[in-house]
């Protein structure tokens, strides 16, 4: 459904535009020439006494621009599925008594990818005229900087096994953090992958950084409820929520991808690609 809001041609054009302002009963209507994303009424000012000022820096205003485009322009979905997280709790135990350093979020990432390769689909961009779907599969990762969120690129992941991509995630954060990322580090990115599994959040939303087609959120791993074979059981499971631009990505295939998601993270040994365990 397109919901965007269509004006009636008029003597001026198509919508009725006019050069001169409109008018009403009190005279001229004052026209809101603002800036996008600008609110065109002032903000009080309080005593300094009363708040701490902080400045908006390059990031905070680049990520401000890119979230008010991102809910300007996309027409957003949401798609939630809770997916069993007993086994891959089992393989990531298993994983570091063999001496690797593997958590949950590295094996998120990995089956994120892959389920990618089964549903290329969500690998895709709207350009106004066709949905391109991209044969390289490049995955952002949120990253938290006091400054805000940067967004560095797992490139080609589904050709990393586990143990490159817990290699290459702690170089992006130590470079993020200490300001060193190259341009082709934030570049070229085909779907993001955010967690706040670590901040105790159960589930939430992402925007979609145009021109991608798809985000996904992840919330904690936790023992919760979950009924199997008419019996209530305590068992590890996870939200995933997937964020789709509906110009590009429908609800089949939003769901067909969480369900390929599930079944590698309920099955996680297919994750295991160049990884014999065993070896050290």
């Amino acid at each position: 459904m397109d919901n965007r809001k269509h004006g009636t041609d008029g003597p001026n054009g198509p919508g009725g535009a006019s050069s001169e302002p409109p008018r009403g009963e009190g005279g001229p209507i004052r026209v809101d020439r603002s800036p996008p994303g600008f609110s065109a009424s002032a903000v009080a000012p309080l005593p300094a006494s009363e708040v701490h000022r902080i400045p908006v820096s390059g990031m905070r205003a680049a990520i401000a621009r890119r979230m008010h485009q991102s809910q300007r322009e996309v027409p957003l979905f949401h798609v939630e599925r809770e997916i069993l997280m007993d086994r891959a709790l089992e393989l990531c135990a298993r994983l570091r008594d063999e001496g690797h350093q593997i958590s949950c979020g590295h094996i998120f990432l990995k089956a994120a990818a892959d389920a990618l390769v089964a549903q290329p689909e969500l690998n895709a961009r709207f350009v106004g005229d066709a949905i391109e779907v991209l044969r390289r599969i490049h995955l952002a990762i949120a990253i938290a900087l006091p400054e805000g969120l940067i967004f560095p690129v797992l490139h080609d992941a589904p050709g990393l096994n586990l143990l490159q991509i817990a290699e290459r995630t702690a170089n992006l954060r130590s470079q993020a953090e200490a300001k060193t990322l190259a341009s082709e580090d934030l570049a070229g990115a085909s779907f993001t992958v955010s967690n706040l599994g670590k901040r105790g959040v159960d589930r939430f939303t992402t925007v979609v950084h145009p021109p991608q087609a798809a985000s996904l959120a992840l919330g904690m791993v936790a023992h919760r409820p979950v009924v199997e074979k008419n019996a209530v059981r305590a068992a590890a499971t996870v939200h995933a929520t997937l964020s789709c631009d509906h110009r590009a990505v429908d609800g089949q295939q939003a769901a067909a991808y969480l369900e390929a998601l599930r079944l590698l993270l309920e099955d996680p040994e297919k994750l295991l690609t160049g990884i014999h365990l065993g070896e050290t």
